[in-house]
This record gives C-alpha cells, sequence and structure tokens, in this order.
C-alpha cells in the first residue's frame, strides 16, 4: 500500500477514560508529565530538591507504617487459609509485598504514598515518570544496599546537589518536590 492510500487513523490514547472527570484527571496528569521539568531551570531548579531528605525521611517512616500493618494483616489471613503454613515464610511475604509496594507505586504514581503525603515525587533524570523496571531496579538496589551496610549507604545523599542515593544513581532517578505542592512560600 503507497503512502497515498494509507488510512489517516486517530491517536489512540494510553488509557482510555472513564468518564469526564478522569478524563480532565487524566489529561492533567499526562500535561504536567510532558511539562515537567522543562519550565525554567528544568530539572536543575534547586526548589525541587528543597528540604527533600527530612520529606524522605518521613515518606519512608509512613510507607513502612504502611506495609508493616498491612503486611500483617495479610499474613495473617493466609496464615489462617494455610492452616500455618504461610507463617513459615514471613520473611519471604513481606520480602515480596515490599517489593511489590515500592516498585508498583513508584510505576505507577511516580510516589508510594508516603511520598505522595510528604509532597515528594520520583523521576527521571530527564524529569519523566520512571516505568517499572527503573522502579523494581531502585526498590532492589535500596532493599539490598540498606541490609548490605547497614544503612551507611544513606549517607550518599550528603555527598551531592540533588540529595540522590545509590539506588537513585543505579536507577537513573531523583526525588524531588512534586512541582504540583512546591510554592514560593513554602518554607522547606
Amino acid at each position: 500500500m503507497s503512502e497515498d492510500n494509507e488510512p489517516n487513523l486517530p491517536d489512540v490514547p494510553a488509557r482510555p477514560p472513564q468518564d469526564a472527570r478522569a478524563d480532565a484527571s487524566w489529561s492533567s496528569a499526562r500535561q504536567q508529565d510532558a511539562t515537567w521539568g522543562t519550565g525554567a531551570g528544568g530539572m536543575d531548579d534547586p526548589a525541587l530538591y528543597d528540604g527533600v531528605m527530612p520529606r524522605r525521611v518521613l515518606a519512608y517512616l509512613i510507607d513502612a507504617a504502611f506495609l508493616f500493618f498491612g503486611s500483617w494483616v495479610i499474613v495473617l489471613i493466609l496464615g489462617v487459609l494455610s492452616l500455618g503454613v504461610a507463617f513459615f515464610f514471613v520473611a519471604f511475604i513481606f520480602m515480596a509485598l515490599a517489593l511489590a509496594y515500592h516498585s508498583g507505586f513508584i510505576a505507577k504514581n511516580a510516589a508510594t504514598p508516603g511520598m505522595a503525603l510528604m509532597g515528594l515525587r520520583v523521576a527521571t533524570m530527564q524529569g519523566g515518570r520512571p516505568d517499572l523496571s527503573q522502579a523494581l531496579l531502585n526498590t532492589i538496589v535500596f532493599y539490598v544496599s540498606v541490609v548490605v551496610t547497614v544503612w551507611i549507604v544513606l549517607l550518599v545523599p550528603l555527598l551531592n546537589d540533588r540529595r540522590r542515593t545509590l539506588h537513585d544513581f543505579l536507577a537513573g532517578t531523583v526525588v524531588v518536590r512534586d512541582p504540583g505542592t512546591t510554592s514560593a512560600s513554602d518554607p522547606g
């Protein structure tokens, strides 16, 4: 078929909206993703990194609490349903849930619930949303490096301006203030 005879196909959206509100919020999120980090200063804008470290610590504590209580509920349910067999696999269940929790939320929302509550977002170095492979790498390297170095690896953010951790460097990501929540009057 020649180029003259090819039909004009409409652009297919990445996710069809369910209703008008979902359409508006989806369009807004896609527009924000497309323009994020490309404004004045882009990803070099110091406001994106202002106060990230204390917020990141609090976000992790919030996520750890969600994960701890949520995982025990799941372990108890699985333990009862499996007549106690699941209790022998508590560590593996917790690891799988932690991996799914952090990777899933980062890949889908660019933030875990704790990060969202603290006004943080995970981004690629170009300002986009991390994909699932980056989110998985970020999560796996975080847990492995923290266990191997007994938390010493978390001193790495003190050595760079963007406060990136080892797992951020290896995954090609950075944690920044969410531009939707960052304002000039916000103290930090």
